[in-house]
């Protein structure tokens, strides 16, 4: 999922009507520092003059107006490749060789990394709203992204502290403690439905459920509400280099018995002709590859999904008409239809003498730990 989104934001109708078109088993988790993962506070984040407490709102907007140019002059604790190993080490856990790989927003700029890592354990690609990082990424202005910034949720932690410290019983200490996350629970919803309202695209066409929306915040922020790794996530997708190159170098979504590069998009064509200009020794692995934007996306402009759709030869573009940076609801047997084709040609593949290789290969190899970055 996206940033400072933990795993919950992909509801239960949504997991559940994914698993049984398979039937699939279908796991979500939380990336690090976000929900019930491991949280990296004291991993100090980078300060400077004009931020304000590292964490904040305001830094956030320090670091986007800084880095948005693509200047690396802020250091990230941790990089999208970290994250993408965190999710190996989950499937390792799990004992799953190979799967199929669902990302939305900086999930959609992981699971890439995951492909460019170990194309060999994944067997599809569905890439919604998001983006290759690369120089040609078009960002939201600086004012738009400051209106959104300014949607996050504010810390209502200093009210109660003086009354908790000065607690006459434990009893009265938990009373108040309980007061006081039911209200977090409260402002952060709100808060968050507000910023996914504004997200939302053609409210006209596909009108937001308010109350909905809001019942999910809840049921995710009562889980959890943790947010504080939200810049140190914020970091590492603003510094992230381009992977362009390492996407045409590792994966093709051709078919080995339709190899000539022409690539088929629904609203574009997706460039064989550029991958053609990359060279390696090791041709890259079939992994089936489909990208759904909206065109009302204000945070991951469409022009970034046909230039990402250009990168990965075979892969298909899907833009959908009044789509925001949300999933809408009443579209959700649709995005399910998309997926499940491209899970069964990718299921066709999954046994291919080459992928067979590539898997035995790789576990011949020590696989490598997520580390968090000493630099800072």
């Amino acid at each position: 999922m996206g940033l400072a989104s933990p795993g919950l934001f992909w509801d239960d109708r949504w997991c559940t009507s994914l698993a049984l078109a398979g039937p699939y088993f279908v796991v979500r988790f939380d990336n690090r520092d976000v929900g019930c993962s491991t949280h990296l506070d004291e991993k100090a984040d980078p300060k400077d003059a004009t931020t304000a407490a590292p964490g904040s709102t305001s830094y956030m907007r320090f670091a986007y107006a800084v880095l948005r140019p693509g200047k690396r002059t802020i250091p990230e604790v941790y990089t999208l490749m970290d994250l993408a190993a965190d999710a190996f080490g989950l499937l390792d856990a799990l004992h799953v060789t190979a799967c199929h790989l669902v990302g939305s927003s900086m999930g959609g700029t992981v699971i890439q990394c995951m492909a460019i890592a170990h194309p060999e354990r994944v067997l599809s690609l569905t890439l919604m709203s998001t983006h290759s990082s690369s120089p040609q990424t078009q960002w939201p202005s600086l004012r738009d992204m400051m209106s959104f910034i300014s949607l996050m949720p504010k810390s209502t932690s200093a009210k109660y502290a003086a009354r908790i410290a000065g607690a006459a019983s434990s009893e009265e200490r938990q009373r108040l403690c309980a007061e006081r996350d039911a209200e977090r629970v409260h402002v952060y919803a709100v808060s968050f439905t507000k910023l996914l309202e504004r997200l939302a695209g053609d409210t006209k066409k596909y009108p937001f459920d308010r109350a909905a929306a809001q019942r999910q915040m809840s049921r995710i922020f009562r889980r959890s509400l943790y947010v504080n790794g939200g810049p140190r996530q914020f970091l590492a997708l603003l510094n992230a280099p381009s992977r362009d190159d390492d996407l045409r170098r590792c994966i093709t979504s051709v078919a080995a018995s339709n190899n000539s590069g022409a690539a088929k998009t629904t609203t574009s064509s997706a460039g064989g002709a550029a991958a053609a200009k990359s060279s390696s020794a090791v041709s890259p692995m079939y992994v089936p590859t489909i990208i759904i934007q909206g065109d009302h996306d204000p945070l991951v402009p469409a022009a970034n999904a046909k230039h990402l759709a250009a990168v990965i030869p075979g892969s298909r573009l899907y833009m959908v008409e009044g789509m925001g940076h949300t999933l809408i609801p009443s579209l959700r047997d649709t995005y399910i239809r998309l997926i499940r084709e491209n899970i069964r040609a990718g299921e066709a593949a999954a046994h291919t003498p080459a992928r067979k290789a590539a898997q035995a290969a790789a576990a011949r190899k020590p696989k490598a730990t997520p580390k968090i970055s000493s630099k800072l």
